[in-house]
């Protein structure tokens, strides 16, 4: 078929024409991002960053690309341009260190030996690889990161990535200038979003907790044990999304309820869920809502940074007993807690004779920039913990109680059209995504003790 018969394409519509679908696409930052040496007029410019940035910025599968700019390319011998990454993990006390190399592309610009003379701007383009190998498994590549982990002993993680340009320049005297680098540390921060959106509600038109039936939301149990002799336990039931996979900039729904005998859900109510006020359903979340001061009951979300000190420390024994790892839990996240039916008077809605309900949501904190990881000895994992800590355990009616469910967090919400070039389908996770856990069975080390998930 001769080619002179086809539609000639156009990117944009025609006046005849109009558009009826188009796919999210990415959109290029347009600003530069310049560092300039000190001695030796080497000016490093990398283009396709946002204006006035503190630091570079590139994402999965990224492309470094800018020019070097030279004042003067006399006596030039050869001008290179570089990126490196390194994963460090520092043991603090004992100075023992393991440094793995992330990433390591040099590449070439100019040297003397070319045909054609050094030109005074050098266009260069170096892509970011999508893995890394310690020499015993494959990873995908590191966000940018930093950790310092307290205790005996103590240690520090670091994933940094730079970019630098060196131009060699032959000396004419015993005073002259050899070579020039002008160097910059980058942020990588891969892009990632949930393969599927956030269930609509837990439906509110249900008898009991037990009728509750909803493939989207997964149910997580545990029990909190009374002391007193004429007390019940209360059976506690927590809903989430099903996916367990959550964009850090969208709010996590959950869904609370405890179930017992009317005496010891009355017996409970001073240890009950602090409760926000202003929304009375699911679908009523106001941002203007009143946030109650955490009480007894909590819902958070916490991270988990652990090292394994087998390849860094230089003792002959472990550390912690048989223990190989070191780990610090932060909180990254505070469940909100409302009350079914509280504004429109539907009571029945928040619980009955032998059952009580809450919902509310969880927000990463502002500071968390990505999600969890593993690489080499360093992994990093989030938590959605339900907990109840009585203030006065010798005088409680009830014993404390725990519940840790393993979770993902992307730095992006879910879109159905986001195949952007950062995202991708390789930016896509679900709940079966082995990135996280595929190393070992998932654990939460907290309060000195290990809680199995």
């Amino acid at each position: 078929m001769s080619t002179a018969s086809l539609p000639s394409y156009h990117y944009e519509p025609r006046d005849t024409e109009q558009l009826l679908a188009q796919r999210l696409v990415h959109r290029r930052t347009q600003g530069n991002f310049v560092k300039n040496s000190k001695i030796g007029g080497v000016v490093l410019r990398l283009t396709g960053q946002r204006d006035n940035a503190t630091l570079p910025e590139y994402g999965r599968a990224g492309v470094v690309e800018g020019m070097v700019e030279l004042k003067s390319v006399d006596n030039i011998v050869s001008v290179d341009i570089k990126i490196e990454g390194s994963l460090r993990l520092k043991e603090i006390a004992e100075g023992g260190t393991s440094t793995s190399a992330l990433c390591l592309n040099v590449k070439n610009l100019w040297t003397r030996n070319d045909s054609e003379p050094c030109l005074s701007s050098l266009p260069f383009a170096l892509a970011l690889p999508l893995t890394f190998s310690d020499g015993k498994a494959t990873y995908p590549l590191p966000p940018s990161y930093e950790a310092h982990l307290s205790g005996v002993p103590g240690f520090t993680a670091n994933i940094d990535y730079s970019v630098s340009a060196t131009v060699s320049r032959r000396k004419i005297n015993l005073f002259g200038l050899a070579n020039t680098t002008v160097n910059t540390s980058f942020t990588y921060r891969p892009r990632s979003c949930p393969a599927v959106p956030l269930p609509t509600t837990l439906t509110t038109r249900f008898t009991h907790p037990t009728a509750i039936h909803n493939e989207d939301w997964s149910l997580h149990e545990t029990l909190i044990k009374a002391k007193a002799p004429r007390g019940d336990d209360i059976h506690v039931k927590l809903y989430i999304p099903a996916s367990h996979v959550f964009s850090l900039t969208n709010p996590i729904p959950f869904h609370l309820f405890l179930l017992s005998s009317p005496f010891s859900l009355a017996s409970f109510l001073p240890f009950a869920p602090a409760v926000t006020r202003h929304a009375s359903t699911p679908s009523d979340h106001s941002s203007g809502s009143e946030h109650a001061k955490p009480g007894v009951t909590r819902i958070q979300l916490l991270r988990q940074t652990l090292v394994d000190v087998r390849s860094i420390t230089k003792r002959n024994t472990p550390v912690r007993g048989n223990n190989t790892d070191i780990w610090k839990t932060t909180q990254i996240g505070e469940g909100v807690f409302r009350r079914y039916g509280v504004v429109d008077q539907r009571a029945s809605l928040g619980g009955g004779h032998d059952w009580a309900a809450w919902f509310g949501e969880l927000r990463t904190d502002r500071s968390v920039s990505v999600g969890g990881f593993k690489a080499s000895g360093l992994h990093v994992k989030d938590f959605i913990v339900f907990h109840m800590n009585p203030p006065d355990p010798g005088k409680s009616p009830f014993s404390d109680a725990r519940l840790v469910v393993p979770i993902k967090l992307t730095t992006d919400p879910w879109s159905a059209d986001d195949f952007g070039p950062d995202i991708g389908i390789a930016g896509h996770s679900d709940s079966s995504d082995p990135g996280l856990d595929e190393h070992e069975a998932p654990e939460l080390l907290y309060d000195g003790q290990a809680y199995a998930l």
